[in-house]
Order: structure tokens, then C-alpha cells, then sequence
């Protein structure tokens, strides 16, 4: 969509048309008028808010349209790890404590394990 041209679609507006939005998420097949923005049904995308638009259509997608199994998981999350505890972290160290490095650093995998019925030497472990 940012490499064509959006003029050429004049049905084009800031709402989408969940119905196949909804029977895949929900196995639910009503049709339903989704405004990105208020009054996105009569608001045309053009050239000049195409970026507005895909980034609604992204937010609703990422977010909106999956809330309820966001709600979810933070529910279950938060059973876990009490909210208080969570809210001293910025979201970076969030992410490291969650997923760790992003780099492997070898040489300290090589030098960190403890082996047993195996050695460094093993061909297993070198084959890893």
C-alpha cells in the first residue's frame, strides 16, 4: 500500500469491514462496521493520510481486535507476578529480564556447563 498509489480506490475509508476479521478470531460471522476514527466511515484515504491509515490498521490489528485475550494473559500474568512488582521495570529492562540477551556470547556457553555422562570432548557436544 505505501508503494501504490491509493487514489485509485475511492471505497477506500478509515473503517474496516470485520467480518472476516471476526470469523477468524471469534467463528462469529455477523457483519460489523469497525471506524478506525471516529467517523472513518466517511473520512477517504488518500495518498496524504495512507500512513495514518495502515498505522490504525495496524494498532486495531495488534491490539483492538485481540483485547479480550490480551486482558487474558494479563490477568494470568499478573496472578504470577503482582502488578507492583512489574511496574519498576521500564519496558527495555522488562524485555532483557524476560528474553535475556539478544547476542549469544560463545565463549562463555563453552566455559558455563556442567557435564554429566559426557565431556567437552564429546562428539554430542561438539556436534552442538
Amino acid at each position: 500500500m505505501l508503494e501504490n498509489d491509493v487514489s485509485c480506490i475511492p471505497e477506500m475509508t478509515f473503517s474496516m469491514d470485520l467480518d472476516e476479521e471476526k470469523h477468524f478470531l471469534y467463528e462469529k460471522t455477523e457483519v460489523t462496521d469497525y471506524g478506525l476514527k471516529p467517523g472513518g466511515r466517511n473520512i477517504r484515504v488518500t495518498e496524504e493520510i495512507k500512513h495514518e491509515y495502515i498505522d490504525l490498521v495496524a494498532e486495531h490489528i495488534l491490539t483492538n481486535a485481540i483485547r479480550p485475550q490480551i486482558n487474558s494473559f494479563l490477568e494470568g500474568f499478573n496472578e504470577l507476578v503482582p502488578r507492583e512488582l512489574i511496574l519498576i521495570f521500564n519496558d527495555e529492562e522488562l524485555e532483557l529480564l524476560i528474553s535475556g540477551l539478544s547476542e549469544i556470547d560463545l565463549d562463555d556457553l563453552k566455559a558455563s556447563p556442567e557435564y554429566t555422562a559426557y565431556t567437552a570432548t564429546s562428539s554430542v557436544v561438539q556436534w552442538f
